[in-house]
């Protein structure tokens, strides 16, 4: 990770600041969390960042449990890139039918899913 940020602001500049070794550990303090220690609010949509051991199975299975845990059901649609449906989604079987509908683009972070509770969008050719 380089030692910076680089930000665009509202009139289109870009912006590099340096980023202190205290920061950047806070930082991947936050985004580098196990499923279980997850804060999964009680609405509205959820980004699960990748862990750094990557993505697997178990920790997407980890994390649909928790969100069931705290919600009292699972989410209906996660949006994701393709390479983290390929680490995620069973290889060898049909996805069991309580995971949500996958929405999948190219254009997605593949270091994060979204789990929202809204429908899929369908997308009009």
């Amino acid at each position: 990770m380089p030692p910076w940020n680089t930000t665009v602001c509202s009139h289109g500049c870009s912006h590099t600041a340096a980023m202190t070794r205290k920061k950047r550990e806070r930082t991947n303090n936050w985004l580098w969390r196990p499923a279980d220690a997850l804060e999964i609010p009680p609405a509205g949509d959820v980004v699960i960042r990748e862990p750094k051991e990557g993505w697997s199975r178990a920790f997407y299975e980890a994390v649909l449990r928790e969100y069931f845990a705290v919600r009292g059901a699972y989410p209906r649609t996660a949006r994701l890139h393709p390479s983290t449906v390929l680490a995620v989604a069973p290889a060898e079987s049909v996805a069991p039918v309580w995971w949500p509908i996958y929405e999948v683009r190219r254009h997605y972070a593949p270091a994060r899913i979204v789990l929202s509770d809204d429908p899929p969008q369908v997308l009009k050719h």
